[in-house]
C-alpha cells in the first residue's frame, strides 16, 4: 500500500498515490456597506467586546472595517473559548489566493477595528486590550522558516498632523507560542499617543499568500479601562460548542435504517471564564416532526426541565448530557423525521444583584453595554430520511486531485439484517477557483473486498452538475438501482487533469473511511487528519436499467422555443431540472398543472439553456433558446 504524507497542507504521495489536497471553500462575498456600518463610522467607545458569536461568515461591520477577508466559522478553531473564532489564512474573500506564485510570502489576512474614541482617557487609565490566539487549529500550521507570524497592531497619532501604525505584540518570535490550545494575550496601552477620539487597533497575519496555509485563529477580543495583567477572567460561561450528533458516526439516516436503542443523547460543551466555578442552569426545547411525503403525519413539541444544575470549574470546559430522547417520539408509519433542538442556558452572565457575599458578577460600570448572554443559546437538527451522512452540511474545505485516472472511494455499513436498495448519489462539487460544472466524473459503486474497495459493481460517466447555493447538494440519479447490504462503497473516478475537489467537513472525522487509488492499489486516506467528504448514499424504490422511455419522449413537448423566457413544458417525468451554459443549476418559478408546466427564466439572462427530464432508468435533456 502507498502511503500519503501531510506537508504544509499538500499530500506528497507515494509513486502510484494520487496527490489529494486540500482548499478552502471560498468565503462570503465582500459586504457593501449597511446602514449598521454608516452608523459604526461614529467613534466606538470603551468597552469593546467581540467572540464572534454572533457573526456570520465575516466580522461585524459594526465593530470592524475592512475585515471581510477574515473568516468568522465554527469549525476551524478547536476547544475556543466560545461559538466561532476569526481564521486567518493566505486566502481573500472570495477564495481567490493573494498571489499565484506558490513561494510568495508576506502580509495575508488583515481584522481591524473601528474607530474607538479615547480621548477621555490617558495612560493612567490602565487601558488593556486582550484576546486568544491559536496556531492552526484544524486549519494548515503554519512554517516558522517561512517568515509567517501573527501581529497586533495599535493605530498612534504621535502629533496632531501624524498618524503610524506600530506594532506592540509580539515584541520578538519567541512571544509567538504554536502550540494547539487556545492563548491569551494581554497588551497595555501605554503611549500617549494611542489615547486620541480615533484609535484603532489591527491583527494581522503573515505567511504563504499562494492558498489555505499558515491559518492562525483568534477568539474573545475585549479592550477596556481599569484592568491589569492579571485581569484575565471574565463573568461569561459560553457555549463553545453546538450538540453533537445523536447517530454517533453518521449525521444522518435513513428512517427505514434507524434503530432507536443506537441513538446516543445530544451533549453540548460549556466553558467558564470566570475565575470561580459556577453552576448554570439550562432549559431545552425539543420538536420531533414526522414526515410521511411531504405531509406530517405527528409531531412532538416540548420544553424539558433538566434534572440538577452543572457545575462548572473555572477555564475548563464541561460536556453536558440532553438526556431527551424517547422512542414514543416517533411514528412507525412515517418515512422520514426531522428533530430539532434548541438549548438556552441561564449562565447568570448578566446578574448584577450582589450574592450573599456581597460581590457581584456583571458589574454593569465595567462591562455595560456588553451582553455575555450572546453565546449562550445553540439549535441543531438531525433528519432521518433517505440518505446517510458523515458530513454536517458544510464544507469549509475541498479535497480532491489534479490528475485523471485518480479514484475516490467513501465506505459505508448498513446495519446487520438490512438490505436496501441504492438509487442515487448526492455529492457537492463547489466552486473553488475553477468551475468544477461539465467535468467528467465516472460514479462508482464496489462491495467490499476485506476492508478496502473490491469488485466494482456499478459505473457511469456524468457531467458534474454545480449547485446554485453553497453546500447545496447535487442528486445524480443512478440508471439503476443496486441492492446492498452490509459494507459497501460510493465514489467517483477523475476523468481529466486539472483541479476537481469534493466538498470537505473539517467539523466531523470519517477519514479512516475514505481510500484513495491512482494505480494498482487501495490507500487509506488516514494523512487528511480529520474530515468528512461531501458525498452521501441514497435509498429507495428498486428500478431496472433503461434506455429512453419512448413513450416519455413522445410526450414531451417545450414550447415556445427559442422564446422570451417563459416556456410551457408538457410532461410525465418525475423530475426537471434546468441548467445554464456552463452546467449550473438554475432555479426557475414553476407553475405546474396535471403534466403540464410553465418554466419562467425571464429574470435569468439571455442565451442557452437546458432542461433535464429524469424518469427511473431514464433521462433526457432539451435545448432552450432565451432571446
Amino acid at each position: 500500500m502507498k502511503q500519503l504524507i501531510l506537508i504544509g497542507g499538500l499530500l506528497i504521495p507515494g509513486l502510484l498515490a494520487g496527490q489529494m489536497h486540500l482548499v478552502p471553500i471560498p468565503k462570503a462575498p465582500a459586504k457593501t456597506k449597511s446602514n449598521t456600518r454608516i452608523q459604526a463610522e461614529t467613534p466606538l467607545s470603551l468597552p469593546f467586546w467581540d467572540d464572534f458569536s454572533f457573526s456570520k461568515d465575516v466580522p461585524s461591520d459594526t465593530l470592524w472595517q475592512e475585515s471581510e477577508n477574515v473568516r468568522i466559522n465554527g469549525d476551524i478553531g478547536i476547544n475556543p473559548p466560545s461559538l466561532n473564532v476569526a481564521s486567518f489564512d493566505g486566502i481573500t474573500a472570495t477564495g481567490e489566493a493573494y498571489s499565484a506564485n506558490p513561494n510568495a510570502v508576506g502580509e495575508t489576512d488583515v481584522l481591524t477595528s473601528c474607530p474607538i474614541d479615547l480621548s477621555g482617557h490617558s495612560v493612567n487609565d490602565n487601558v488593556y486590550l486582550s484576546f486568544f490566539y491559536q496556531f492552526a487549529g484544524n486549519g494548515d500550521p503554519s512554517e516558522v522558516t517561512q517568515g509567517d507570524s501573527l501581529v497586533l497592531e495599535f493605530f498612534a497619532r504621535p502629533s496632531p498632523d501624524s498618524t503610524v501604525w506600530i506594532q506592540v505584540w509580539p515584541q520578538n518570535s519567541s512571544m509567538l507560542d504554536r502550540s494547539t490550545a487556545f492563548l491569551q494575550e494581554t497588551v497595555r496601552l501605554n503611549n500617549e499617543s494611542f489615547f486620541y477620539d480615533s484609535f484603532q487597533f489591527r491583527i494581522r497575519s503573515f505567511g504563504r499568500q499562494s492558498g489555505i496555509w499558515d491559518n492562525w485563529n483568534i477568539d474573545y477580543v475585549y479592550l477596556n479601562d481599569n484592568r491589569s495583567p492579571t485581569d484575565l477572567f471574565y463573568p461569561d460561561r459560553t457555549l463553545s460548542s453546538g450538540l453533537n450528533s445523536i447517530f454517533d458516526t453518521f449525521t444522518a439516516i435513513p428512517y427505514d435504517h434507524f434503530d432507536f436503542s443506537q441513538l446516543v443523547d445530544p451533549s453540548f460543551t460549556i466553558y467558564n471564564l470566570d475565575n470561580a466555578s459556577q453552576t448554570v442552569q439550562y432549559d431545552i426545547t425539543a420538536r420531533v416532526d414526522n414526515f410521511v411525503g411531504e405531509d406530517t403525519v405527528t409531531f412532538f413539541d416540548s420544553q424539558f426541565d433538566p434534572v440538577g444544575q452543572p457545575s462548572l470549574s473555572n477555564l475548563i470546559d464541561t460536556v453536558v448530557a440532553v438526556p431527551v430522547l424517547q422512542e414514543t417520539l416517533f411514528d412507525a408509519s412515517a418515512d422520514s423525521a426531522y428533530l430539532s433542538f434548541e438549548i438556552l442556558f441561564d449562565s447568570g452572565d448578566q446578574d448584577s444583584i450582589p450574592n450573599a457575599q456581597g460581590e457581584v458578577d456583571y458589574d454593569p460600570e465595567i462591562y455595560r453595554p456588553i451582553d455575555f448572554r450572546n453565546n449562550d443559546t445553540t439549535r441543531t437538527t438531525y433528519v432521518l430520511s433517505n440518505y446517510y451522512a458523515y458530513d454536517d452540511g458544510t464544507a469549509e474545505f475541498g479535497a480532491g486531485f489534479r490528475t485523471s485516472s485518480t479514484q475516490v472511494a467513501y465506505q459505508f455499513e448498513l446495519p446487520e439484517g438490512i438490505t436496501d436498495n441504492l438509487v442515487a448519489l448526492d455529492m457537492y462539487f463547489p466552486y473553488l477557483g475553477t468551475d468544477p460544472a461539465g467535468r467528467s466524473i465516472d460514479l462508482l459503486v464496489w462491495f467490499d473486498g476485506s476492508g478496502e474497495p473490491g469488485a466494482n459493481v456499478y459505473q457511469e460517466q456524468r457531467g458534474i452538475i454545480r449547485s446554485s447555493t453553497i453546500d447545496e447538494f447535487t442528486r445524480y440519479r443512478l440508471r439503476r438501482s443496486i441492492e446492498v447490504s452490509g459494507t459497501f462503497y460510493i465514489g467517483y473516478r477523475q476523468n481529466s487533469d486539472g483541479d476537481l475537489r469534493i466538498g470537505l467537513d473539517r467539523n466531523t472525522n470519517s477519514t479512516n473511511r475514505i481510500f484513495t487509488r491512482a494505480g494498482s492499489f487501495w490507500t487509506e486516506e488516514r494523512n487528511l487528519e480529520t474530515g468528512s467528504l461531501m458525498i452521501r448514499p441514497v435509498f429507495g424504490e428498486p428500478f431496472v436499467e433503461q434506455s429512453i422511455d419512448p413513450e416519455l419522449q413522445e410526450n414531451t413537448r417545450l414550447y415556445p422555443n427559442p422564446g422570451h423566457g417563459v416556456f410551457t413544458l408538457n410532461t410525465n417525468a418525475y423530475e426537471v431540472q434546468v441548467f445554464d451554459a456552463k452546467g449550473r443549476v438554475i432555479t426557475p418559478v414553476k407553475n405546474v398543472a396535471g403534466e403540464s408546466m410553465t418554466l419562467d427564466i425571464t429574470s435569468y439572462p439571455n442565451g442557452l439553456y437546458f432542461v433535464q427530464l429524469v424518469g427511473k432508468g431514464k433521462q433526457f435533456t432539451f435545448k432552450v433558446i432565451k432571446q
